[in-house]
Order: C-alpha cells, then structure tokens, then sequence
C-alpha cells in the first residue's frame, strides 16, 4: 500500500523521508473487503514511528470516514494533470438480423480536463511528548482527529460538486413529514427524469440525517421496511427501492436529496496521497505534512436529479 521512496528513519532522528500511495493500489478496489480496518498497524513505542506507518494508518482511518466517494465513479490515477474523453450518444442496434450488417455510428467525445488540487494536514508530536515516552500515544490520538479530518474534506469537495447547479433540480410535492405526502412519487419524478436522459438508471439516493428521518418515519414507508434492519451506518439499502443505496452525509442541505446513476454522475480522479516528515525547531517538534491529490468532477448532468423542499427549511 505504501511506496517507499528513501529508508525510513524513526522519530527523533530528525531526518527527512517522503512517502507517496499508489493511487491505483489504494483505490482500484471499491469492495467491502477491500477495505482495510483501523487498527491494523500500531505504535508499541516512538521508534515505530515512522513516515510510512503514518501514512497508512492515515489512509485506513480516513477511508472509515468516506460516505459520498461510495456514490462516484473513482479513477486512480498517479498524475495531477491530464485530460480524457467523455464518449456521450452511444446506442446499440437492436435485433440485427442473419446477414444483415449493423451501421457504424459515431459517438460524440467531450473533453475534460483536469487539475488536481490537494487537502493538507499535519500530524504533530512535541519535544516533551517524546522525552516522557508519550509520543505514541500523542501521535495515534492526532492520527485519528486529522484522518476525519481529511475526509471530511474530500466529503465536503465531492459535496459542492454534487450539489451544484449542475443537476436538474424541482421541488417535492410537500414535506415528506406529513403523511398526505408520498415520498415514492417524488422519487419516482426523478428516477424517470434521469431514464428519459439516456443516463441510466439512478442507482443512490444521497441526503442528509433530517431527510432520511423524515423519510423512515413516513407511514408508506415503514410499510415496505417492515422487517427490515434500520439503517446503523452512512450506507444501506433504501425499502421499497430495489438496487438503490442510500448515503447519509451531513453536509447536504437539510431540506435536498439527490439520485444519480454512479457510473455517470460523478468520478473522483484520486491521485497520490503523500506524507513528509519535517522538523519545526522553534517550536521544538516532529511533524508530518499529509497531502491528498484528488478532484471531483461532474460527468453527465443529467445523470443527476436533485429534488428540494423534502422538509421544512
């Protein structure tokens, strides 16, 4: 998971090291087991510490705290410029018969590029942390804070991108609260909208914690979720919607909701996750500078709808 680029030096030696992910490691897997839990790697005393066991305890913990990156498209890739075609108007002929030839056709190309920026943060172990033999347990406990704070940061990107006026956007027929209100209804306005788009079939349906509530406690509702589990965590299957995945972020506008095909909506182009240990002699400190490489971008609009007015603002 971690590509060394020099020897490592443990903590106190004041060197220099720099450590780089492989994106494509890191990110080519999206199954359930593909990820790695928290707690695999841990600090028994200062010496363990090292740049390359602080990245990957980086990577791991903050990949616990991803919920909108489960509703995109993710391309790893290991440089922070380059450009690639959006091939849009592609059909397949139907019920070709016996020696009958099938016309060739031309799918439009789009281009778009990109640019990828980078979310910072710092890892931090004082000069008298490490002389009381408490540096370990300085560095899991920062460890922690700024992995959720990384991904709250690559939640928030993906965030603005989603919910931007890129999407076609309408108001719900009335708060999804009262019970004179069906949430299918609306849902089923945008799914058809996405269908009519030539844009697939929407396959998540993202809001926020007041949405999903108003929505779990509506009468129809709990109808279909008869015998089902509550949702306990950021992803779960919606009731009454076969093959639809709900995501919980608090991000989200609290009267919004957004369904989109994942495979067109959006892609996450995931670069290099970096760490560099340095030295702050003034304050009298070791630290770790951690940069993500990554830029959300919208694929197809219309592979997207936003329904507003779910419940009062």
């Amino acid at each position: 998971m971690v590509k060394q680029t020099i020897d490592s030096t443990p903590i106190g030696l004041r060197a220099t090291e720099n450590y780089a992910t492989d994106a494509s490691l890191l990110y080519a897997s999206a199954g359930k087991n593909s990820v790695m839990q928290a707690g695999v790697i841990d600090f028994n005393d200062r010496e363990q510490i090292t740049t390359a066991t602080v990245l990957q305890k980086i990577v791991e913990l903050s990949r616990l705290d991803y919920t909108l990156t489960q509703a995109a498209t993710i391309l790893p890739v290991n440089q922070i410029t380059f450009s690639m075609a959006i091939a849009t108007g592609v059909t397949a002929h139907r019920k070709v018969g016996e020696l009958q030839e099938a016309d060739i056709t031309k799918a439009v190309l789009t281009p778009m590029d990109f640019k990828l920026y980078k979310n910072v943060v710092h890892v931090v172990a004082s000069d008298e942390s490490q002389m009381q033999n408490e540096s370990n347990l300085v560095v899991r406990y920062s460890l922690q804070r700024r992995a959720g704070a990384l991904a709250d940061a690559k939640n928030l990107d993906l965030y603005e991108v989603m919910f931007s006026n890129a999407a076609p956007t309408s108001a719900a027929s009335g708060s999804w609260f009262l019970d004179t209100t069906n949430p299918y209804e609306d849902i089923n306005k945008a799914r058809l909208a996405i269908k009519k788009a030539e844009c697939g079939i929407a396959d998540y349906m993202v809001a926020n914690s007041s949405v999903w509530t108003a929505f779990f406690s509506h009468k129809t509702v709990k109808g279909y979720a008869y015998g089902s589990e509550f949702p306990s965590g950021s992803a779960f299957r919606v009731p009454g919607l076969p093959g639809v995945t709900g995501i919980l972020d608090d991000h989200i506008d609290a009267n919004k909701v957004l369904f989109c095909n994942k495979a067109n909506y959006t892609i996450l182009a995931q670069g290099p996750t970096t760490a560099e240990q340095y030295r702050e002699p003034k304050a009298g400190a070791d630290g770790w500078i951690i940069r993500d490489w990554m830029q959300p971008k919208i694929l197809l609009p219309k592979a997207g709808y936003i329904l507003t007015a779910v419940i009062p603002p």
